[in-house]
C-alpha cells in the first residue's frame, strides 16, 4: 500500500494516541476494512493537487476506539452520503459498491460502526468505531 501511495505522489501520515492503544477486533477483518477505506481515499485524491491521506487511531471514550481514514479529495456527493453503505451502491464509475458495505458489516460484527463526513476544507473522513481491548487483570 505504501508503494501505491508513493507511486501516486500521495502524502501519507499515521498516528496512534495513546501509543499503547489496543482494539478488540479480528486483525484480518480489520485490515480488510482499512484496505477498503484506503483504496477509496486513494481514488478520491486522484485529481487533487497535493493529495494527502491520513490514518489516525484514538480513544473515543472509555470503551471505544476510532480509526479514521482522512483524505483531501473530492468528498462524498451530498445526495449519496446516506446511500454509500448500501450494498452495490457506488459513486465511482466501475465501482462494485462492496467495499464500504463490507467495512460497515465488519465494524457492526465487532460491536461498533462506521461514521462518514465531508471535511469543510475538502475531502472525507471515515471513522471505524470499535471496542477498545480492556487490559486483563
Amino acid at each position: 500500500m505504501v508503494t501505491t501511495l508513493t507511486a501516486k505522489s500521495i502524502v501519507y501520515s499515521s498516528r496512534i494516541e495513546p501509543t499503547d492503544l489496543i482494539v478488540s477486533a479480528d486483525p484480518e477483518l480489520l485490515e480488510h476494512s482499512l484496505i477498503n477505506l484506503l483504496h477509496n481515499a486513494i481514488d478520491a485524491v486522484a485529481k487533487t493537487s497535493g493529495p494527502c491521506v491520513e490514518i489516525n487511531g484514538r480513544r473515543l471514550n472509555e470503551r471505544q476506539v476510532g480509526i479514521s481514514v482522512t483524505d483531501n479529495g473530492c468528498g462524498v456527493p451530498a445526495g449519496a452520503i446516506d446511500q454509500i453503505f448500501v450494498p452495490f451502491f457506488s459513486t465511482k464509475p466501475g465501482g462494485s459498491g462492496i467495499g464500504l458495505s463490507l467495512a460497515r458489516q465488519i465494524a457492526l460484527a465487532h460491536g461498533g460502526g462506521i461514521e462518514v463526513g465531508n471535511r469543510p476544507s475538502g475531502g472525507t473522513v471515515f471513522t471505524l468505531v470499535l471496542p477498545e481491548s480492556q487490559p486483563e487483570g
